[in-house]
């Protein structure tokens, strides 16, 4: 219906729906939220609604991850707010992020990777526009994405500053859909793939750049104070270090379905404290933070390595 109704308007009649009165129901419900308009006989998008559809890529991973937390919401709650060990235990949704899957390329980790992949990807694609807004990385050549997922993160910045090489550091199975994902975009020749397990492996250094975006809240403290070293030693002296992370998730005001796919992981948001505390155990001068709106608030952290 939408396709329909995105290449024109039309009649009630000619609305691709057999049931009248599900016809009806769904015109009303459309109408209700701001998606649709009726001009006497002709039914139509409305132009907020036009403006959404730009993002239509991120608002159907949004409504197919939605659809997958939304069975662990309803069963376990009470888990999720009370005993967060028996909810990981128990959804769905952490059976599919299953990073252990991650370093064997067999059909079936490849298909489970791709189906959280597709919704991470989805989400820094805008993202990462938005980071790439917020920083002047001129006159830097090399970068280094720390849990680069499928490369999105490297595309955008990449394309926002043409002089820069990014390598992006993530899981076997990973870094092989990431390919995939960036093979035939703009900038591609200018991103490689590294594989490794960050925790534990060495990384690229002598970076002019490092970044770090939605990867600390999936560790431990322990393990994103040594993340956060880890990147410390990448970097060339007088080298930037970039967090780009979300923040503790609020619902003073209610939380609407999209939001789901953030509740779920609610209990791992944190204040921007620990980093910065991290962060001034460790080389780096010019530190500063700040919040960035989108859909919740982001940290964004940056920072220069001594000289």
């Amino acid at each position: 219906m939408i396709d329909q109704l995105e290449a024109g308007a039309c009649s009630f009649n000619q609305l691709p729906v057999r049931n009248v009165a599900g016809r009806q129901m769904l015109v009303e419900l459309l109408t209700a939220n701001n998606i649709i308009r009726m001009d006497v006989e002709q039914i139509g998008l409305t132009s907020s609604f036009r403006t959404a559809l730009a993002f239509r890529e991120l608002l159907e991973a949004k409504i197919a991850f939605a659809e997958e937390v939304a069975k662990d919401i309803s069963l376990y709650l009470p888990s999720l707010i009370d005993n967060l060990p028996h909810f990981m235990g128990s959804s769905t949704t952490f059976q599919l992020f299953r990073y252990d899957r991650c370093f064997e390329a067999t059909p079936a980790n490849l298909e489970l990777a791709r189906r959280w992949m597709r919704f991470t990807t989805a989400l820094t694609r805008h993202e990462g526009r938005v980071l790439a807004d917020h920083l002047d990385l001129q006159g830097n050549t090399h970068l280094l994405d720390i849990g680069g997922n499928s490369g999105e993160l490297a595309l955008q910045l990449c394309k926002a500053f043409p002089e820069l090489k990014v390598t992006s550091f993530d899981l076997p199975v990973v870094c092989q859909i990431g390919l995939e994902n960036v093979r035939t975009r703009a900038g591609h020749e200018r991103i490689a793939f590294q594989a490794g397990d960050m925790r534990r492996d060495d990384l690229p250094c002598h970076m002019d750049v490092v970044t770090l975006k939605s990867v600390l809240h999936d560790w431990p403290e322990d393990h994103a104070g040594t993340l956060l070293r880890k990147a410390a030693q990448s970097l060339r002296p007088g080298g930037r270090l970039v967090i780009f992370e979300r923040a503790p998730l609020h619902a003073l005001n209610g939380l609407s379905y999209a939001q789901l796919a953030n509740l779920v992981f609610f209990p791992f948001f944190r204040p921007a404290d620990l980093y910065l505390q991290i962060l001034a155990a460790l080389p780096f001068t010019e530190v500063h933070h700040e919040i960035i709106r989108l859909e919740m608030d982001f940290h964004l952290i940056t920072a220069r390595k001594a000289a």
